[in-house]
C-alpha cells in the first residue's frame, strides 16, 4: 500500500490490518519457544538432579 505524506488515517489503518496482525503471530510464537525453553531446562534440571542423587546413594551404600 502507498500512503501519502501526513495521511495518518492510511497510515493507521494499514498498520492496523497489515502490520499488526504479523506482529501479534510473532509475539506468540516468541512466548511459546519461551516456555518450551523454560519447559525443557526445568526438564533437564529435573533429570540431572535425579541423577546426583541416585549417583550419591549408591556412594553412600558403596
Amino acid at each position: 500500500s502507498v500512503i501519502q505524506t501526513g495521511d495518518i488515517a492510511a497510515a493507521t489503518n494499514i498498520n492496523r490490518t497489515e502490520v499488526k496482525p504479523f506482529a501479534e503471530q510473532v509475539f506468540k510464537t516468541l512466548q511459546t519457544l519461551r516456555e518450551q525453553g523454560k519447559q525443557k531446562a526445568g526438564e533437564r534440571f529435573d533429570a540431572q538432579e535425579a541423577s546426583a542423587t541416585r549417583t550419591n546413594n549408591l556412594s553412600i551404600t558403596a
